[in-house]
């Protein structure tokens, strides 16, 4: 079965499965692992982006509506290639550096004896990753803010439901010891789970702190945490027994680090951060205030 690809303005997830069995049906071993990888760091590391709206908690109650995208480069090798090792019976036994599913468009050819030749798949050749979604936070809660992301739709074809997911809270312990009043310290958690049909359910944790300065106008931070994500799902094999694969991954470079700044008038606000360290991603919100 082959998926058509199509673009959804909120989500392009479904651009990285759209084509599940016609790019990585041969990958039914453990080459699969290294193929597949990458998307679990880069879902990571894009659903946990902006998840900090600004470097303060609001000390009254208030609502934000926030329309929250976040974009990665997809670049160097950690996204792009893996090592992938040639299948029983092919001889001689190889170590091939080939494309991952994120990787270039172009297949990889290994010749062995008699002139044999193995063919590893192409990738997607994807230059970048952006996604969109809505966000609700509620600000003043004895000191917490609480934030909700949730998008849902039915493509009423291969790809089934896709749905987005995410809460989570963070508190202002900063309130407890520090007397300078624009200058904000807190620590947070966050969940997120993401599903595409059969074929892809993420989800993620984030543990994160934060701290920076804020005036009438602006706001500017430093943030850091831990974040684990995983990938599991089933696809359809190219072979002649057409077997059903399942994966189960986890992103790599846990640890993040980046920047926040932002600019507030009345009630309308933007804010930018970027953060590391592999995907690189970017994000921006556009709020309003009530």
């Amino acid at each position: 079965m082959k998926i058509k690809p199509f673009f959804l303005a909120c989500c392009v997830i479904p651009h990285l499965y759209g084509q599940i069995n016609s790019y990585i049906g041969s990958y039914s071993g453990t080459n699969k692992d290294g193929y597949l990888q990458p998307v679990a760091s880069l879902l990571t590391a894009n659903f946990n982006a902006g998840i900090i709206p600004s470097s303060e908690i609001d000390s009254t109650f208030h609502v934000y509506f926030r329309l929250i995208g976040t974009g990665s480069l997809i670049e160097g090798k950690q996204l792009t290639y893996f090592n992938a090792v040639t299948p029983d019976p092919f001889l001689p036994k190889s170590i091939v550096q080939v494309p991952t599913i994120l990787g270039p468009r172009h297949s990889s050819n290994t010749i062995g004896q008699h002139g044999l030749v193995y063919t590893f798949p192409a990738g997607l050749g994807l230059r970048q990753f952006i996604i969109a979604f809505p966000q609700i936070s509620l600000s003043g809660i004895a000191g917490t803010e609480l934030n909700a992301r949730f998008f849902a739709y039915d493509t009423k074809g291969d790809a089934g439901k896709i749905t987005l997911v995410s809460i989570g809270a963070r508190h202002d312990i900063g309130r407890y010891f520090i007397r300078n009043k624009n200058i904000a310290l807190s620590v947070g958690y966050f969940y997120n789970q993401a599903d595409v049909g059969d074929y892809l359910h993420h989800t993620s944790h984030l543990i994160i702190s934060s701290i920076g300065k804020h005036g009438k106008h602006w706001n500017y931070g430093f943030f850091g945490g831990y974040q684990k994500g995983t990938i599991h799902g089933t696809y359809v094999s190219t072979d002649a027994e057409a077997s059903t694969v399942s994966y189960n991954l986890t992103n790599k470079n846990p640890v993040i680090f980046g920047l926040t700044a932002g600019l507030r008038f009345g009630a309308l606000y933007m804010q930018l951060s970027a953060q590391g360290i592999s995907p690189i991603t970017l994000s921006y919100g556009l709020g309003i205030k009530f």
